[in-house]
């Protein structure tokens, strides 16, 4: 019967709150996951600029490939293995550059390779790559010499401005690009967004398990509840609902629980605070097991109040037998019930 319960009270007392945070949450995770997306997919990169090979470093760059040789430099990782990275020479209309690529950008350029060492007889379309210019170190610069002369057949030995001559003073890093705020701004709106709906549903989790607990000492007959709607008191400011013996309330999220007024030992009403501020009103009833329920909230604004104020002093009025007000005195007078309530 709690089932029918919840459906008859949601009509009364109707509150879409959970489904509202939900659907928010769930789209702010949505839009950081396309921007994400998009700004891993380069939609947000700057625009390219042609690499210059005596140019300067640090600037998002593109290249049209026509040749490639063999690696002339592998790259090792801080355990000293191999890397994907390796240097190679690349050929456009304009001359020679030393491109650095891993093994997944190097495939993109496989037909161009073939046919530079003349595995293929078909000559494939130029293929335009990007990156991020930066200067030729020493390393790479004498390994680059030992190189050029053998992929190019050059039998007499070159200097290193006879090289820089060749192929610059810069090499394009292949597939490295400038982060983008964006990246970073997408990725926290995707964290809140996740954070959100698991706090959302943590939340009403939290809450059913709290009603749970305040139905399992008390006497609830939700027949008898369902019978007493008809005629009960309503107000859906305060999401409260009044009947004879029963007083029918929600913490929020859709959450619905009634408790037996018989049942109540102790009840008083609270402001919720944000930052100091004023920001809820609620009614919490002490039963008789130790375990509270709520029979009142609404959000605290000068409309709310006097509404909010109705409904306390027609619920402090329903429970002549009950302590009234949040005091050390009646805390411990209502903590003495419950362990007289425990003890039998």
């Amino acid at each position: 019967m709690k089932k029918e319960f919840t459906k008859k009270v949601k009509k009364l007392l109707p509150n879409k709150s959970f489904m509202v945070l939900l659907i928010v949450f769930t789209l702010i995770f949505a839009i950081g996951l396309s921007f994400t997306l998009m700004s891993n997919s380069g939609v947000f990169l700057p625009e390219s600029q042609q690499f210059d090979r005596n140019g300067e470093e640090n600037v998002y760059s593109s290249f049209k490939v026509k040749r490639i040789t063999d690696s002339y430099a592998k790259f090792t990782d801080e355990n000293g293995k191999e890397a994907d990275y390796a240097a190679y020479f690349s050929i456009n209309d304009e001359g020679s550059a030393t491109l650095i690529m891993n093994n997944e950008d190097f495939t993109a350029l496989s037909n161009i390779y073939k046919f530079t060492v003349g595995v293929s007889e078909t000559e494939p379309e130029a293929v335009t790559v990007y990156g991020m210019s930066a200067k030729m170190n020493d390393e790479l610069i004498d390994t680059a010499t030992k190189n050029f002369r053998v992929f190019f057949n050059i039998e007499d030995s070159i200097t290193d401005e006879q090289l820089a001559d060749a192929v610059g003073t810069c090499y394009l890093d292949v597939g490295y690009a400038p982060a983008s705020p964006i990246g970073a701004i997408s990725a926290i709106v995707m964290f809140i967004g996740i954070a959100g709906v698991l706090a959302v549903l943590g939340l009403k989790i939290s809450m059913l398990n709290n009603q749970k607990n305040a139905e399992k000492g008390n006497s609830v007959d939700y027949n008898d509840v369902i019978s007493q709607l008809q005629n009960a008191y309503i107000n859906k400011t305060t999401k409260t609902i009044m009947t004879d013996d029963y007083i029918v309330g929600s913490g929020g999220l859709g959450v619905y629980g009634a408790v037996k007024k018989s049942d109540i030992i102790w009840v008083y009403s609270k402001v919720g605070r944000v930052n100091l501020q004023s920001a809820t009103q609620n009614i919490y009833a002490g039963l008789r097991d130790g375990t509270f329920a709520v029979c009142a909230s609404c959000p605290s604004n000068a409309k709310n109040n006097e509404i909010f104020n109705e409904v306390k002093t027609k619920i402090f009025e329903a429970l002549p037998e009950a302590l009234v007000g949040y005091t050390k005195d009646n805390m411990v007078a209502a903590q003495k019930i419950t362990d007289e309530f425990e003890s039998k």
